[in-house]
């Protein structure tokens, strides 16, 4: 392993593996080598970034997150397995991903799949990942084919047509779902966005229990993405303004 923490295999240099916590090098060649024959499977040459969290226990979950690039478009994939060993999940899922973006196909509910129904639960987050970013401007299926591709539950932009801060998201069904902030205009509000402060909106997220919030900042009128992380704690998306 490298200063660095980067694991690889000689059998695929390509796949770059940063392991996190108590786990053995079999492990590790097992992963990298099931992502490097799916992808070498379905002609992807370009390597893959994998990374493999697991619990500081002998019999604890697994999370293994795979980046990569199919046909130019940045993708990720980000599974919850029961344990080592366990890298059929991640395998299937990665397929999954790879045949929607060559057949551009539309993602499967997210509610179908266990690590959903984890980041969902209620019970206490605290914020341990603030992103402050330029958002995309574009459009809603523009804003969908990113969602597609990342995994994501939300995905926050700017819509073009309007200049709203708005998210897309998967609904109880395939569809993706769009909500707009209301803006400068009053008279928009929508019930469905709140406008809460960020104690306030972390405060609703782990009571509730949601897998994201987007609410609107009273300060900067804009809109925020508050999401529940894959380890339990939350990140917090806000757009960076000019």
């Amino acid at each position: 392993m490298s200063s660095s923490g980067k694991w690889s295999t000689a059998a695929f240099p390509d796949i770059a593996v940063f392991p996190r916590g108590p786990i053995a090098e079999l492990e590790l060649e097992r992963v990298a080598g099931a992502v490097g024959r799916l992808l070498t499977r379905n002609g992807i040459d370009s390597g893959a970034r994998v990374r493999v969290v697991v619990a500081n226990c002998p019999s604890g979950p697994q999370l293994v997150q795979v980046n990569l690039c199919v046909r130019g478009t940045p993708a990720r994939v980000q599974t919850i397995t029961p344990g080592a060993g366990m890298v059929l999940p991640v395998v299937q899922r990665l397929d999954r991903l790879i045949e929607r973006l060559t057949t551009k196909r539309r993602a499967a509910a997210p509610a179908r799949e266990p690590i959903r129904r984890l980041l969902a639960a209620s019970g206490h987050g605290t914020i341990t990942r603030r992103k402050n970013c330029s958002l995309l401007v574009g459009t809603p299926a523009a804003a969908a084919a990113v969602l597609d591709a990342m995994d994501y539950d939300a995905h926050l932009f700017v819509d073009a047509e309007t200049g709203a801060d708005a998210i897309v998201y998967r609904g109880d069904s395939a569809g993706v779902e769009l909500l707009r902030s209301p803006g400068d205009d009053p008279s928009a509000a929508d019930p469905r966005i709140p406008e809460l402060s960020e104690t306030a909106a972390v405060d609703r997220l782990c009571t509730v229990g949601l897998p994201f919030l987007f609410f609107i900042d009273p300060v900067s009128r804009r809109g925020n993405l508050l999401y529940r992380r894959y380890d339990a704690d939350l990140g917090l998306i806000t757009p960076r303004t000019s």
